[in-house]
């Protein structure tokens, strides 16, 4: 009897450190440690498996800074990470192309993280995209102007009288080549304009704007009366 139930009470001993081990397994914590230069919004962890979906929530996380939490039922296949960027675009919604499982379960992100956009919009490093930039381009002129280009970057095909038009940028700087609709005219701006990291810069062309003619450089003047 007393060999019964020493067997038993081993039995017993085991299954508990089973249960505790597959309890840990399936319950333990998984972090995220943003070593970004900027901070992630709404930061979660998605998978799914056989048409079960499995999410773990891990907030905001500011730079140099982790979050943690608990993911039940968690499966071993691949990952990513979601959250969003605020840029001078607005808010962002990008996914990492890895992210956390039962063999990876803490994941860190970086400058270098290569990220993916929801939507449209190219493929690159979490620097790259976060430093991005705005240019708007306020027409106040009496004219409509076309093919706009600052520093490779394209604007609108025509941009009418009393139009905004925007679009996102690289840091740098550059003139401003355009098209005059009215009395047309090769041109670029005789400013030149330089944009820095995450600004929006504003760039009101009116009448009075100084602009050179690209077809005789010698010769520039107002865009009202160039050409004229």
């Amino acid at each position: 009897m007393k060999k019964h139930f020493v067997v038993l009470t081993v039995v017993v001993l085991v299954f508990l450190v089973f249960m505790g081990c597959e309890e840990k397994i399936d319950d333990d914590l998984y972090t995220i440690t943003n070593k970004s230069d900027y901070v992630l919004l709404n930061v979660t962890n998605r998978t799914s498996h056989n048409q079960l979906y499995y999410q773990g929530h891990f907030g905001d996380i500011n730079i140099s800074s982790s979050s943690s939490t608990k993911i039940v039922g968690y499966t071993d296949i691949g990952s990513f990470i979601h959250f969003q960027l605020d840029t001078v675009a607005g808010i962002k919604h990008y996914s990492t192309n890895a992210g956390l499982n039962r063999n990876n379960r803490q994941y860190t992100i970086t400058n270098d993280t290569v990220l993916t956009p929801w939507g449209s919009g190219p493929t690159g490093s979490l620097k790259k995209i976060a430093d991005i930039s705005m240019l708007v381009i306020s027409n106040q002129s009496g004219v409509a102007i076309s093919n706009v280009i600052w520093n490779g970057f394209e604007l609108e095909e025509i941009i009418n009288p009393g139009i905004n038009a925007n679009t996102a940028v690289q840091t740098g700087s550059g003139y401003i080549y355009f098209k005059r609709k009215t009395n047309p005219i090769n041109a670029r701006t005789d400013e030149l304009v330089i944009i820095e990291r995450n600004e929006k810069k504003v760039f009101i062309i009116n009448d009075n704007t100084i602009i050179v003619d690209l077809d005789n450089p010698g010769n520039k003047g107002t865009l009202g009366t160039l050409g004229r």
